[in-house]
């Protein structure tokens, strides 16, 4: 209670004003207390802010005196959540905020706690939650997060002005030249996506080379169900392969037509990954046979905007990585050549605009500095953001979402069929 003495017409007159404070106590999803979130104390009749701070360790902030009679609200925020309490007339409040708070983090729960499932006749009732592992699996995710941060500093620190310096060296400035007449670009890509049913998979698959114009040339349409014998292949990398092969084959129709022919992704990686999954094996001679059918096309380009080859520059990471840090105008690098499988791979870096990352292009045939040049000089006035248009084109065109996965299937009549994952959603 507040008491104040005032004088009128000489006769003192005692006023009692009284007082409270509000106690807030933040906890998180878990009920651990939730350090540094703001506390907002409002007068609720226009929004009027009437105290603020923040909680401390122990999750609590204790508001200032407030005057009994106010319509007040309490509004607690941390990082993105907010949650409002009444706290009129209230001295002790409990805010749960929806998250769990790992140091200084909020990550949002997999599922609720306290939830419970029964799982028929032969199983008891069981709490599938458990609040303390789960909040001890989260701490150690982000104790890694934290060492992988600091693996990563070393990592800059250990040779990094080296490589950067050698990155630079390598790298030639080079603006594109005007050519001399149109050129016509095809891109190839492939798109695929997978339904697991009782006993048996569903696969779709879309393949085609697609022009700047956006018409699609030589496409590859397939629905159907996995084959039983994969070769001990899981069926994402089998129907990986699938797609791949069909890359290979509209690649070699599509150079036939077009100038130069793009196709999304390493041809080096890819025969890599084939050796590890495939050999021995007829599977293995297939895939090989569709490739060394590209070979000596000088007008095909395998184009990666991750790569990770560091074989130029021998880093801890990726060359692409280096030559993005240390450089930033348009140009290209030579990379090593390479014999693959009886396949002469040019491998080369290259900037289509100033400020973009760097691309790494691959050419199934022996070419020299001067074909890296004309690359470059084709495909900057083609490019978006540093990337080829028409790549842009074909994975739009043969894109395989969930959702047309879904009507597919609907129209296949197999929606009545239970899928082994709907057990875990419930």
């Amino acid at each position: 209670m507040r008491r104040e003495t005032v004088t009128h017409s000489g006769t003192p007159i005692r006023i009692t004003i009284p007082f409270y404070q509000v106690e807030v106590l933040m906890r998180d999803s878990f009920g651990a207390p939730v350090r540094g979130a703001k506390v907002d104390v409002l007068w609720g009749g226009g929004g009027r802010l009437l105290d603020s701070g923040t909680t401390g360790d122990d999750g609590r902030f204790t508001s200032g005196r407030i005057p009994v009679g106010l319509d007040v609200v309490v509004r607690a925020s941390y990082g993105q959540h907010a949650v409002e309490e009444a706290a009129t007339g209230r001295t002790a409040i409990e805010v749960r905020m929806p998250f769990v708070q790992i140091g200084w983090i909020a990550v949002e729960p997999l599922w609720r706690t306290n939830e419970f499932v029964t799982l028929g006749d032969r199983w008891p009732r069981t709490i599938i939650s458990d609040q303390g592992r789960y909040q001890t699996m989260l701490e150690e995710l982000f104790s890694k997060a934290q060492e992988l941060k600091e693996k990563l500093a070393k990592m800059e620190r250990e040779d990094f002005l080296d490589l950067l310096e050698l990155a630079k060296r390598l790298w030639v400035p080079y603006k594109p030249q005007p050519i001399g007449s149109e050129h016509t670009v095809y891109a190839v890509d492939s798109s695929w996506n997978i339904r697991l049913y009782d006993g048996f998979y569903v696969y779709a698959l879309r393949a085609a080379a697609v022009d700047e114009a956006q018409e699609v040339h030589h496409p590859v349409i397939e629905f159907d169900l996995m084959r039983r014998d994969m070769g001990g292949l899981t069926p994402e990398n089998s129907v990986k392969l699938i797609a791949e092969n069909a890359e290979h084959y509209i690649a070699e129709l599509a150079s036939r037509e077009a100038d130069l022919v793009l196709v999304d992704g390493s041809l080096i990686a890819r025969l890599r990954s084939a050796e590890i999954m495939l050999r021995p094996g007829s599977a293995h001679a297939e895939y090989l046979s569709w490739v060394r059918s590209l070979r000596g096309r000088e007008n095909v380009v395998f184009v990666s905007k991750y790569s990770q080859d560091s074989s130029l520059l021998n880093g801890d990471l990726g060359d692409i990585y280096y030559f993005r840090a240390a450089t930033d105008e348009q140009g290209y690098a030579l990379g090593p050549r390479w014999l693959r499988d009886g396949v002469p791979i040019t491998t080369a870096y290259i900037r289509l605009a100033d400020h973009m990352s760097p691309l790494k292009v691959e050419v199934p045939a022996e070419v020299g500095e001067d074909h890296v040049r004309r690359l470059v000089d084709v495909l900057a006035p083609r490019s978006v953001r540093g990337y080829p248009y028409a790549l842009i084109l074909a994975h739009r065109t043969v894109v395989v979402g969930d959702k047309l996965m879904e009507a597919l299937c609907v129209t296949a009549g197999l929606t009545g069929l239970s899928r082994p994952r709907e057990v875990l959603e419930i």
